[in-house]
């Protein structure tokens, strides 16, 4: 498979540096999370004896695409893509999965592929395949691409990211082409139990309620919402879900679970302090040190295997049909609603 170089967007403003931590200069403050990567130890794969085996840094982006793509099966999209498919992954961060699109679809012979990641930060690889480009862009703004352009767009782990739900899915019924499909992979950070092993006053609970209040306050809600009702209010139908249960440790007797156990809480582990600084001391008025203590005693909770505790992990999708509704503009003018509709291909039957 070709290489080339990333060149990325011209447009590149400093980082900023705050709590130790880096966070990106383009649209300062719009993400609340870090940029950086910190040295951590990934498991990439076990020995014959099913030890695990402490392989190269990544960062914690990167894993959490692991652990997606285990959860599912080792599936990176539901439903098949042409030889010739266009997609546009939103909010891309390291570019990993935009990249394994494109090597699972060369592997498959389907070299006329072309990928197109966007994101708030230049966070990708410097050698990435030829037929991936990666654009900083801020998604909630208009798309550096025509509309009824792409085969499928991918939405992975943006809550606490995005403002105008709606906004973004109607933004991807325009630029689907029919038959295209878009779909949204989100983790819920809400710790669940049902055997009442995690105690009432656990440390999860008081973090859960207080990352949620800080994303609600800020106007970039971290909550699993009603997905079905707003891509459906953008134009969508048939939509799916599917609900996956990822164990905060290996607790499970399960080994598929037993296994995203281990991944998610290698993830969690090393996620924790990002997700953590910047909602809970600048909305919410804790201190360093409050923080520091409190991400202390959330490794140790995710640690003890007698408390069965898990999260959510939604997946979200919709295929359009070819003769879908391609586009709907609602204008508010005084009292008057305007609908401008534009129908392509043609309906079975004409």
């Amino acid at each position: 498979m070709p290489f080339c170089c990333n060149s990325g967007s011209s447009d590149n403003p400093p980082d900023y540096t705050e709590f130790g931590r880096t966070y990106d200069g383009f649209r300062r403050g719009r993400y609340l999370f870090p940029i950086d990567e910190v040295a951590i130890k990934d498991i990439t794969r076990q020995d014959q004896s099913g030890s695990l085996i402490l392989q190269a840094e990544k960062d914690r982006l990167d894993i959490f695409h692991r652990i997606i793509f285990l959860a599912r099966r080792q599936r990176l999209y539901e439903w098949p893509l042409p030889d010739s498919a266009r997609v546009l992954d939103l909010g891309t961060g390291t570019g990993i999965w935009a990249i394994d699109v494109v090597d699972s679809l060369f592997a498959k012979g389907k070299d006329d592929v072309q990928v197109l990641g966007l994101d708030l930060a230049l966070i990708q690889p410097k050698f990435i395949p030829t037929c991936a480009t990666f654009t900083r862009a801020d998604i909630e703004e208009p798309w550096p691409a025509p509309e009824q352009m792409f085969d499928l767009v991918h939405v992975q782990m943006l809550l606490g990211s995005i403002r105008d739900w709606t906004n973004l899915y109607r933004k991807s019924f325009r630029h689907l082409r029919p038959g295209g499909y878009i779909e949204q992979v989100e983790i819920e950070w809400v710790p669940l139990c049902d055997d009442n092993t995690m105690p009432a006053n656990s440390p999860l609970h008081l973090w859960s309620n207080t990352l949620r209040r800080a994303m609600q306050t800020c106007g970039q809600p971290i909550d699993v919402f009603d997905v079905r009702a707003e891509l459906h209010a953008a134009g969508f139908t048939n939509i799916t879900e599917n609900v996956i249960k990822l164990p905060l440790n290996p607790w499970s007797t399960d080994k598929f679970e037993e296994e995203i156990g281990r991944w998610f809480n290698l993830g969690l582990t090393h996620c924790l302090e990002a997700l953590t600084l910047m909602p809970f001391i600048r909305i919410e008025g804790w201190q360093k040190q409050e923080v520091d203590m409190l991400v202390d005693d959330l490794k140790r909770e995710i640690c003890r295997l007698h408390i069965h505790g898990y999260c959510r992990m939604w997946v979200s999708g919709c295929r359009l049909s070819s003769w879908s509704l391609q586009g709907r503009l609602i204008e508010y003018k005084m009292l008057t609603v305007e609908r401008r509709f534009v129908w392509t291909g043609r309906k079975p039957g004409q």
